[in-house]
């Protein structure tokens, strides 16, 4: 650690009122060119908000402060196109004005949104308008959580000036927390002067206050009526008179989550694009299913859940809306939380090691390999520290992999009756619980005779909910899609008629994005008239009168 280095941050505060409004402001200029023109403008539009007077000259208040703290939450951009500078919002950028702007309901994500977006922030990128002399590795953001999750939830501003701020690298993290437990222990019989001579002093400059840094990492959410406190909380005073940050328990969970997800090395030379498209990319938010509460096949899968049964697979034919109900499904089950859901596709050439746990490059001590927990090992941990909220894992194509080969030892620990138990996963030897609250939605088309046959030992560990095609389905996307009443009703007698000419029927979902007759030509010309002809190639008057059924042929 550097004596004299300092984590920069923007002075000031970006959830604040006065904030929010340069925010919406600049939301409203977005895409125009960033000058002295621009910075007037925003400046003024917010002098006027607060009632005073709009200056044509004279000095800008705090206008590039803002975007610059604005910048390091991650939600807006300064881009040079074509020799000029351009202001514009990151994906991330615009969610927050969305949750914003629809607020009492979305605002209870806030928290979320803006703790993950925050941890991707890297100090030395591209963006950084004002560089330290001394290069860093450090993610400030993301180190801050780790250290507070394993130093009792706690940070003082002692212990934030005098051990945080000097870290320049990653590597050191697990070095300054054995510190501050060292330091606080030392504190209950030595005074100040004995500690700064033991463990160096405090950086006293302005910048390396924690005020505006604690508002980015979460205590300024706190401020908005419809979140009940902050991610930090002001808790009190340290024996040297400084106030201690402390983590709402509240979220501890997410915290934890964020923390295994270490942020990935970034190249020295990644461009001012991609450095925006890294940090201001968008995140999972809320998302609410379209599927109604009466809703038969919902109605089927929610009690299947609530009387135990964790692992399901929704099979049909093609067109039955397997993966589409599998998402909304999901959404009803997780009541609409998208960072608890998370979707994959299994095909031949996928394995084990893409879907628990594999080998990767170690980039930072190579040349050699480490193992790596993958998307089912990964959800699993997150739903353990979650028990009491339901996670899904979509898996679209079931049987299209090898699924013995895919799942090696999960195949006993999938049962409903083994989640909980721990169990050594192979290459690590690191320990795996499939817990209670991991719901599996599967989808899968049985008759498709060039994937893997479903036996019974995998049947006895999925529950099949077969998905025929649905007239009942095929007339709710079709009043969705505001398909007038005669061309409606000429559809569904086609669809009714059809099905006695297929073993295994035709999906309703063909039709999804049909609203016109033009749209039903066109599904004719490149989806059902080659069906048709693979299907019936050899028997040509069983074709004719399929192909006569359907009125809209051209």
């Amino acid at each position: 650690m550097s004596d004299e280095f300092k984590w920069t941050n923007a002075a000031y505060h970006t959830m604040t009122n006065t904030a929010i409004n340069q925010l919406m402001i600049l939301h409203s200029l977005k895409e125009n060119v960033y000058n002295e023109e621009f910075k007037r403008e925003a400046d003024n539009q917010r002098r006027v908000i607060e009632g005073n007077e709009p200056l044509e000259s004279g000095k800008l208040s705090s206008i590039e402060t803002y975007i610059t703290a604005f910048e390091q939450q991650g939600w807006t951009k300064r881009i040079e196109t074509n020799g000029e500078e351009i202001f514009n919002f990151t994906p991330a950028g615009e969610q927050v004005i969305a949750l914003l702007t629809h607020a009492p309901d979305y605002l209870k994500f806030l928290p979320y949104f803006i703790v993950e977006v925050i941890s991707r922030y890297k100090q030395d990128n591209p963006s950084q308008r004002r560089r330290n002399n001394e290069p860093t590795e450090i993610f400030p953001y993301w180190t801050f959580y780790k250290i507070i999750i394993n130093c009792e939830g706690y940070i003082s501003e002692d212990e934030f000036r005098r051990f945080l701020v000097k870290m320049t690298d990653r590597s050191s993290i697990d070095e300054v927390i054995s510190t501050i437990k060292e330091y606080r222990e030392d504190l209950t019989f030595l005074d100040e002067n004995s500690i700064d001579e033991k463990y160096g002093d405090k950086i006293n400059d302005t910048k390396a206050r924690p005020l505006y840094f604690m508002h980015k990492v979460g205590l300024g959410v706190g401020k908005f009526e419809n979140i009940q406190a902050g991610v930090i909380l002001k808790d009190g005073k340290c024996p040297l008179n400084t106030p201690i940050y402390r983590l709402n328990e509240n979220y501890s969970d997410f915290i934890n989550y964020i923390v295994e997800n270490e942020p990935s090395n970034l190249s020295d030379t990644i461009t001012q694009n991609d450095w925006f498209a890294y940090q201001g990319a968008s995140v999972k938010l809320r998302e609410d299913s379209i599927l109604e509460d009466d809703d038969r096949i919902w109605i089927d899968i929610k009690n299947l859940v609530e009387s135990g049964l964790k692992s399901i697979i929704l099979s049909g034919p093609p067109g039955t809306s397997k993966t589409w109900y599998a998402k909304q499904l999901a959404l009803k089950l997780t009541e609409g939380d998208e960072n608890k859901i998370d979707s994959i596709q299994f095909h031949p050439s996928y394995s084990y090691e893409d879907f628990v746990e594999g080998f990767i490059p170690n980039v930072e001590e190579g040349p050699n390999f480490i193992p790596k927990r993958k998307i089912f090992a990964q959800i699993c941990d997150r739903a353990l520290l979650n028990p009491y909220e339901r996670f899904v894992l979509i898996i679209d194509e079931f049987n299209r992999g090898d699924i013995s080969k895919i799942l090696g030892e999960l195949m006993t620990y999938i049962e409903d009756d083994y989640r909980g138990v721990p169990f050594k996963l192979p290459y690590s030897e690191d320990e795996l619980i499939i817990p209670e609250n991991l719901i599996i939605l599967g989808s899968m088309n049985p008759y498709d005779k060039s994937v893997t046959e479903f036996d019974i030992a995998l049947m006895r560990r999925f529950n099949i909910y077969e998905m025929n095609p649905d007239e009942n389905i095929l007339e709710t996307i079709l009043d969705r899609n505001a398909m007038e009443a005669s061309l409606k009703r000429d559809l569904i007698k086609f669809f009714v008629n059809i099905q006695e000419f297929f073993d295994v029927g035709l999906g309703h979902a063909f039709f999804k994005n049909a609203k016109t007759e033009d749209d039903l030509k066109r599904i004719w010309k490149y989806q059902l008239s080659p069906i048709f002809s693979k299907e019936f190639k050899y028997d040509p008057e069983k074709l004719e009168r399929v192909t006569e059924l359907y009125p809209w042929r051209e």
